[in-house]
C-alpha cells in the first residue's frame, strides 16, 4: 500500500467535505495546550496478552469498527468545519460515508458500477484528469494567496510537524497546529496519539491481509470463486489474476477488439461469484483467526490503542451535531 504524506494526503482524507472560500485567513489558528491522555485503564488491558474484542475490531477493521469509524470520521469533519469557519472560511460539514463491513460478501462489490464500466481499466484511461474529490476541486478553484491561507488554517505551519514512524506502515507527517490538528487534539487527547490509533493497526491489517492469502478458509473460497468463474465461461487463478490479465491486454491492444464488453463481462462475474462463494467474509475469518497469532508486543500495542480509542469514541457526544 501506498502512503501518501503531506497536503494532499490531508486534504483527500477530508471525507465529503465540500469546500467554498471565504476570507483569506493568512494567521495560523490560535491553539490551546494539548489535552491530557491518561493511560488506558489497566482494566482493560489483558495482563496475559489476549487481544480485546475492540483490539481485534480494529485490527481487522471489522465487527464493530465500520459504525464506529464512521462516526469519528463524522465528529472530525464538523470539528474542522467549526474551525475553519471561526477562521473566516466557509467549510462545510458532511457525514462520512458508510464503511464497507468485510463481513458482508456482496456489500463490497459495486456491481452497478462493475455493469457499466467493468473494472474501470477502460473507461478510466479515457476520463480527463480531474480532481479526486469535492475538496479538491474547489481547492482548485482557490487563488494562490486563498490556498496559501487555507493551507495555514488547516494545517497549520510547516515548521510545525510531527513525524511519526508507524513500525510496518510508514513515516507520517502530521500537524501540530491548524484546524485539523485542533479537531484530532479535541477527539483523541494528542495528534501522534491520533496517528497511531488511525495507521497502526492499518499496518497490522495488511500484514494479516498478507499472511489470510495462505489461510485454508481463504484458499477454499477461491477454489469456490474459481470453479464459478469457471462456469460462466472465464479461467482464472484468483481475482487478481482476472483483473492482472485485463490490465496487461489492455496496455497491448488498448480498448479495440471488444474489450470493453470483455471487461465488464469478467468483472461482474468476479463480483458475483466473490458474493457466492464468500470471498471477503472467508479472508476476515482467516484475518481474525490469524490476529491472535502475532506477537505479544503487537498485541499489547493493539489492546492499548483500543483502550484508548474507546476513550475517544467516548467524546463523540460532546461534538454534537450542527
Amino acid at each position: 500500500m501506498t502512503y501518501l504524506v503531506g497536503k494532499q494526503r490531508a486534504r483527500s482524507l477530508c471525507l465529503a467535505l465540500v469546500l467554498a472560500a471565504g476570507a483569506v485567513c493568512c494567521a495560523s489558528p490560535q491553539h490551546t495546550a494539548p489535552a491530557a491522555t491518561p493511560l488506558p485503564e489497566p482494566s482493560l488491558l489483558p495482563k496475559d496478552g489476549r487481544l480485546t474484542e475492540a483490539a481485534v475490531d480494529l485490527a481487522t477493521r471489522s465487527g464493530s469498527w465500520p459504525k464506529t469509524e464512521r462516526a469519528v470520521q463524522s465528529a472530525l469533519n464538523r470539528l474542522t468545519s467549526r474551525c475553519m469557519e471561526d477562521h473566516g472560511f466557509s467549510y462545510p460539514a458532511t457525514a462520512a460515508a458508510p464503511l464497507p463491513d468485510p463481513a458482508d460478501d456482496a456489500a463490497g462489490e459495486d456491481l452497478a458500477r462493475r455493469r457499466k464500466n467493468g473494472y474501470g481499466i477502460a473507461s478510466d484511461s479515457a476520463a480527463p484528469a480531474v480532481p479526486s474529490s469535492a475538496v479538491d476541486k474547489s481547492y482548485a478553484e482557490l487563488s494562490a494567496e486563498e490556498r496559501r491561507g487555507f493551507d495555514l488554517t488547516l494545517f497549520g505551519p510547516e515548521d510545525r510537524k510531527h513525524v511519526v514512524n508507524i513500525p510496518g506502515g510508514g513515516r507520517f507527517t502530521v500537524p501540530r497546529e491548524g484546524c485539523e490538528a485542533d479537531s484530532r487534539r479535541r477527539l483523541a487527547g494528542d495528534v501522534v496519539l491520533w496517528t497511531r490509533i488511525t495507521y497502526t493497526p492499518e499496518a497490522v491489517d495488511n500484514e494479516l491481509a498478507n499472511r489470510a492469502d495462505s489461510a485454508p478458509e481463504y484458499l477454499s473460497a477461491v477454489r469456490r470463486w474459481r470453479a464459478c468463474m469457471t462456469a460462466r465461461g472465464h479461467s482464472y487463478d484468483s481475482p487478481e489474476a482476472a483483473y492482472g490479465s485485463l490490465q496487461d491486454r489492455f496496455a497491448t491492444t488498448g480498448a479495440a477488439s471488444g474489450f470493453r464488453r470483455q471487461e465488464k463481462d469478467v468483472a461482474v462475474a468476479d463480483a458475483e461469484c466473490a458474493s457466492a462463494s464468500r470471498l471477503s467474509s472467508s479472508a476476515l475469518q482467516a484475518r481474525r483467526r490469524l490476529a491472535a497469532t502475532l506477537s505479544k508486543d503487537v498485541r499489547m500495542s493493539l489492546n492499548e490503542l483500543a483502550a484508548y480509542r474507546t476513550a475517544l469514541l467516548a467524546r463523540l457526544d460532546d461534538v454534537g451535531e450542527d
